[in-house]
């Protein structure tokens, strides 16, 4: 069971380390997992921009730092990050399951605008929506449902970094499949330029507090 905690909009708070013993926190999140489902959606979609499908299958992280400077959402730091104390989040309007849905629907309508047919939005949502369904996998406080008092749904796997980054691994390399035989897509050095991508990403991939020092920056 989840203990009770007041969000600090908008700032950290370094005093829950107080309870680092009752809930486990976790430092590595989903991240090359979800460029693995933008690489799959462009075999569904490839008149949709590799970078547009990116940008959906990462919107919803883009969103929480937007959210957290607005003071809407929020990051809680322990007292350390090390010794299995990670970070958690306050984020029922970037990463809720109704709130996803609505983001997707929205996607879907911005490509409808653009005059790209109802395939290339569809999928866009769909990139969109597969942002809380993969971090669902790997978040251990969970996701909520609605709002931060409703129920959190979140199988863990954050807690496991072999086997998280073998899900990883798999999700990116099925993704890299599937977009090889997109019409249109990258060919030649650019593909195996792709396909090198995902295990830098892998090797060097932010920690939670750098992605949370370069998302302020980069908003």
């Amino acid at each position: 069971m989840r203990p009770p905690r007041r969000p600090i909009l908008g700032r950290y708070r370094a005093e829950w380390g107080s309870v680092a013993g009752v809930l486990p926190y976790y430092r590595d999140v989903m991240f090359v997992g979800h460029l693995g489902a933008g690489l799959a959606a462009k075999r569904l979609a490839p008149e949709a921009r590799l970078g547009v499908l990116f940008l959906a299958a990462m919107w919803l992280d883009a969103l929480l730092w937007v959210f957290v400077l607005l003071g809407l959402e929020s990051v809680h730091f322990p007292s350390s990050l090390g010794g299995g104390r990670y970070l958690t989040f306050t984020f029922p309007y970037s990463h809720g399951f109704v709130a996803s849905l609505a983001w997707s629907a929205i996607g879907v309508g911005l490509v409808r605008m653009s005059g790209r047919s109802l395939r290339a939005g569809l999928v866009v949502g769909a990139a969109v929506f597969s942002h809380f369904l993969l971090d669902a996998l790997v978040h251990v406080a969970g996701l909520p449902l609605l709002g931060d008092a409703s129920y959190h749904v979140g199988l863990g796997l954050g807690r496991h970094a072999g086997p998280e980054l073998a899900v990883e691994c798999a999700l990116v390399g099925l993704g890299w499949w599937l977009y090889c035989g997109a019409p249109g897509s990258a060919r030649s050095v650019r593909r195996w330029g792709l396909a090198a991508a995902p295990p830098f990403a892998i090797r060097f991939r932010p920690t939670a507090s750098t992605r949370f020092g370069s998302g302020l920056l980069a908003i």
